[in-house]
């Protein structure tokens, strides 16, 4: 986590795919920092693109309460907006993993899986393929 608040965006970048990668093996796990992730998620520039999206996907797995779900959600939307594929394909795990745990996200979420399953960009395309089952699993098991 201390990586994360340095001023090199390579600790950046390595510690933000550390945490998503930690994150997704047990969700939660970093739960106490979800809040610093959120925040750095939020402010890591543009050109750090790689972390941005690693570290919003983290943030997602271990926000564990509605209001720190709520908070991520603006951000998500944002990064689904984004010109870069790779940070739209993070930022749609991360939506299809917050509306897993958020029921009135659930529609929107498919929808949107569905829209990018038939997407031209491959990155797309397969993370809409791996989403759907997440978004299909009873709420509260991830």
């Amino acid at each position: 986590m201390q990586e994360l608040c340095t001023d090199d965006p390579y600790d950046h970048r390595c510690a933000a795919e550390l945490a998503r990668l930690v994150s997704r093996r047990k969700p939660g796990v970093l739960a106490a920092w979800a809040d610093l992730l959120a925040e750095v998620a939020a402010e890591l520039p543009m050109e750090e693109w790689q972390a941005r999206g690693y570290v919003l996907v983290a943030a997602v797995l271990n926000a564990t309460t509605p209001a720190q779900r709520r908070r991520l959600l603006p951000l998500v939307r944002a990064r689904l907006a984004e010109d870069r594929i790779a940070v739209r394909a993070m930022a749609l795990e991360a939506f299809a993993l917050l509306a897993a745990e958020e029921p009135e996200l659930h529609d929107e979420a498919l929808a949107l899986i569905e829209q990018q399953r038939h997407s031209r960009d491959f990155a797309l395309r397969a993370r809409a393929r791996l989403m759907l089952p997440v978004l299909m699993r009873p709420k509260g098991t991830k």
